[in-house]
């Protein structure tokens, strides 16, 4: 008797747990954070510092919030900089899926000391 019982409970097991693991990535392909960085650009400001402006978009399915660029500086040799973080959104703003958010960001680096930039654009899924 104990052995039908095993035999019964192991294949539903089995495939609770496969249901389970199905649920559990399907779940995080929707939470998946896709963001676009585009239309880029360095300028020269006022007083020759460095002014980055671009635009973030949401490419993910869902909304999300705490949007952030982080920015690398190089020099024309490749050597890096500075390295800076900004958060883009307010702390109750969320970007919606296909929304575009235009940022800054402003720094005191000689626009001639830089020779190439990379723009990486982070948020977190809307919970």
């Amino acid at each position: 008797m104990t052995n039908s019982i095993i035999k019964v409970l192991v294949p539903v097991l089995a495939a609770m747990t496969i249901f389970t693991t199905a649920e559990v990535l399907a779940q995080k392909q929707q939470n998946t954070v896709n963001l676009e960085t585009a239309q880029v650009e360095l300028i020269a400001g006022p007083t020759n510092n460095v002014e980055l402006e671009g635009q973030i978009v949401n490419n993910s399915t869902a909304p999300v919030d705490d949007v952030r660029v982080n920015v690398q500086f190089y020099d024309p040799n490749g050597q890096l900089l500075l390295e800076t973080s900004r958060f883009i959104t307010s702390p109750s703003q969320t970007l919606q899926p296909g929304e575009t958010l235009p940022f800054t960001v402003l720094e005191t680096l000689g626009h001639d000391q830089v020779g190439k930039h990379v723009v990486i654009a982070e948020a977190d899924p809307v919970t």
